[in-house]
């Protein structure tokens, strides 16, 4: 059901940003703009708390069975940032803030925003 909220309140952005005078980032659009984002950033917060949480665990019972050098790949901070997605998570909200509060800075931090969405998967991936 969240999914389906999501992409409808995504479409119904496109569209009214998309029609003829229409503007990303103010009127109509932002009031479903900002439930959208919130939405997208709040899923990958949770998620990246999810997946630290699944490193230590895992760091854990590396280290039980192979000792603390082995575990150390799983339970460096540096991992658990880049694995958890946590970049992406951080600039969405950098994003966020101005884009809620109609500031002109909201699309250089969409622009940065934007490009860390590309990177943070080929980071994860090696």
């Amino acid at each position: 059901m969240l999914k389906s909220f999501h992409q409808a309140l995504s479409i119904i952005e496109l569209v009214l940003a998309g029609k003829p005078g229409g503007n990303f980032f103010h009127g109509r659009t932002i009031n479903f703009g900002i439930p959208y984002y919130t939405i997208t950033i709040a899923l990958n917060v949770f998620i990246t708390f999810f997946i630290v949480y699944r490193l230590l665990k895992l760091g854990k019972a590396v280290s039980r069975a192979l000792g603390r050098d082995s575990a150390r790949m799983y339970t460096s901070i540096a991992s658990m940032l880049i694995e958890s997605a946590a970049p992406y998570s951080i600039f969405g909200i950098m994003f966020l803030i101005p884009y809620a509060l109609g500031d002109g800075t909201a699309i250089s931090f969409g622009q940065v925003w934007a490009k860390v969405a590309v990177r943070t998967p080929v980071l994860i991936f090696f």
